[in-house]
């Protein structure tokens, strides 16, 4: 019975001592490589208020913008098919994405939080900066709060709002569980940064955002997870992850009665099998926001992008006509 016990702690300890290593290993030799340098070469910088933000842009000449927020994980080159496809039939617009901390290439700092004002901050920091007075704003699941946060702030730049299987939280009470093991940064930093580069885990989580799986693949996890490689990602997510859970949400984008107030064209793309932001949830953006129109995907999930390319498009390039 001593030796089955022994054999059991030794197993355990061993155990330990693994993930222990593996969570350096990703941390300190996985990701060691700087942004600015292995970013794919389309991928421009600007600064913006103390931080670099990564974007990638097709410049056609146009007055107009089209400038992309994604969701998680999303960053140019998660967009680059829908861009390059939208483009070969509208090459009227410009077209830009931006890589939302800390999704992407961008270099935050660390003074900075995430939460949806400051999020909404850098995008208008973006536009600021490349000096871009007319845009038509497309934002998808949690690039939708910072963007419509955005686009309430600044409407006198917004020319329509695209939102796509948009989390918004709108009416939604926000109660922080100062208990919950979230807020302990070490066990937090320590399971992100385990589970982070864990391809498996991260295709199974994929795969519960989508109705349509055809596309999830090793080579669509590869283009959401190309930056994992560069410095301090897992301290990175783990800071957004904690600030997601404690953002109060008590902004404009948050109260239903502001929908009233816009005055832009809105188009929402939503996939009717979306089980992260139902689509009953547009309800109160059908009811409230004056100039609106819904798009709904049958069959699609919260990732429309990426499950039903033809549809998806098709959707999209209606939602941009004038």
């Amino acid at each position: 019975m001593k030796k089955v016990l022994r054999a059991f702690l030794w197993f355990v300890i061993a155990g330990i001592i693994t993930i222990f290593l593996l969570f350096f290993y990703n941390t300190k030799i996985v990701e060691s490589r700087e942004p600015i340098s292995t970013a794919p070469a389309t991928t421009k910088f600007i600064d913006v208020g103390g931080e670099k933000i990564a974007y990638t842009e097709t410049d056609n000449h146009a007055s107009t913008t089209a400038v992309f927020v994604g969701g998680l994980s999303a960053w140019g080159g998660t967009w680059e098919r829908v861009v390059s496809e939208i483009n070969s039939k509208r090459n009227d617009i410009n077209y830009l994405v931006i890589d939302l901390p800390p999704f992407g290439y961008s270099i935050p700092s660390s003074d900075k939080n995430y939460f949806r004002d400051t999020q909404a901050e850098r995008i208008a920091g973006v536009v600021e900066n490349k000096k871009i007075n007319h845009i038509i704003l497309v934002a998808h699941s949690y690039g939708a709060g910072p963007s419509v946060e955005y686009a309430m702030r600044h409407e006198d730049k917004v020319e329509k709002l695209i939102i796509i299987d948009g989390v918004l939280n709108i009416n939604e009470p926000k109660v922080v569980n100062k208990q919950s093991p979230v807020q302990i940064d070490f066990l937090r930093n320590f399971l992100l940064g385990v589970l982070v580069h864990n391809d498996s885990f991260a295709i199974s989580r994929l795969k519960t955002f989508v109705n349509i799986r055809d596309h999830v693949d090793q080579k669509l996890l590869d283009v959401y997870t190309r930056y994992f490689d560069t410095k301090n990602t897992t301290m990175r997510l783990s800071q957004w992850f904690r600030d997601y859970v404690n953002d109060p949400l008590n902004y404009q984008s948050n109260l239903s009665s502001s929908y009233e107030k816009i005055l832009m064209p809105v188009r929402l793309i939503w996939g009717d099998k979306d089980t992260i932001t139902p689509i009953e949830g547009t309800k109160v953006l059908l009811d409230t926001v004056p100039n609106i129109k819904l798009i709904a995907l049958s069959g699609v999930g919260h990732i429309p992008m990426i499950e039903d390319y033809e549809r998806f498009d098709a959707a999209l390039f209606d939602a941009l006509k004038k």
